[in-house]
């Protein structure tokens, strides 16, 4: 667990396709809703770092940093603040282990705007 956090977080994931449907995107079809796979994990997610990345004018991309007590946290998962409201995209996640001290680091970003 981590020593000190300053939020709370809900782990979100997108729900496995159904076996009996095609495995293709169709752009006219709404995205499946994320579903909760852990809530109220105890976290600290960083000032944002790095560089603001403006794609065509229209769009910016800020990455953050996650520390959080020890969860199943994938790549492609989203992270809501259950403070702040704010969902963030997971880039890549790994588990920390050793001292006491296990627990889950990953890369977060936020996007804003469309390419």
């Amino acid at each position: 667990m981590i020593p000190i956090t300053t939020t709370t977080i809900t782990v979100l994931r997108s729900p496995p396709p159904d076996s009996g449907e095609e495995q293709y995107n169709d752009p006219t079809e709404a995205q499946p809703d994320f579903i909760p796979i852990a809530e109220h994990v105890r976290a600290v997610i960083s000032a944002p770092f790095g560089r603001e990345r403006n794609m065509g004018g229209a769009q910016s991309i800020v990455e953050f940093s996650l520390s959080c007590d020890p969860t199943d946290i994938d790549r492609l998962d989203r992270v809501l603040n259950e403070q702040t409201g704010k969902v963030y995209e997971v880039t890549w996640a790994e588990p920390r282990v050793g001292f006491g001290l296990e627990h889950t680091r990953a890369g977060l970003k936020q996007v804003e705007g469309f390419a």
